[in-house]
């Protein structure tokens, strides 16, 4: 959808995000959900302050609360036991997922910017941002 919007909208979207690489990467993923871009700005613009981290805050809470259960347990379990990355097999170990369960995550976290691949030796491996986890460990359990 964001492929497709004019320049003027684009730099809509820039001037709220304040061309954080990040808080940009987040917000294509949160572009996948919303029901228009319009939407999408409205949602920023009422939710952004100029400081930084209030952007990222509103960005990871409003992508947090719009996850399954599976995925905040998937991430979770990467904020606080995987130092760089796990294989899909470890992340269905703690997380406790089936493999048709774990799939299903892992497109979803993936889709929405929050994991990433990082293969290593012909190996699939994922990880999460360090921005990422610092949410996860802090504000999330504030929220739950």
């Amino acid at each position: 959808a964001l492929s497709e919007q004019s320049d003027d909208t684009l730099h809509q979207i820039v001037a709220q995000v304040g061309g954080n690489p990040l808080a940009l990467k987040l917000t294509v993923g949160m572009a996948r959900y919303m029901p228009n871009i319009k939407s999408l700005i409205a949602d920023l613009q009422k939710g952004l302050s100029s400081k930084t981290r209030d952007m990222y805050y509103y960005i990871f809470c409003q992508t947090w609360l719009a996850l399954t259960p599976p995925a905040q347990a998937v991430l979770q379990g990467m904020a606080t036991t995987v130092p760089d990355s796990a294989s899909a097999a470890q992340i269905a170990s703690f997380a406790r997922l089936t493999e048709g369960e774990l799939w299903d995550v892992l497109a979803e976290l993936t889709n929405r910017c929050l994991l990433e691949r990082r293969d290593r030796n012909g190996e699939a491996r994922y990880g999460i941002h360090r921005l990422t986890a610092a949410f996860v460990r802090s504000d999330v359990m504030k929220m739950t």
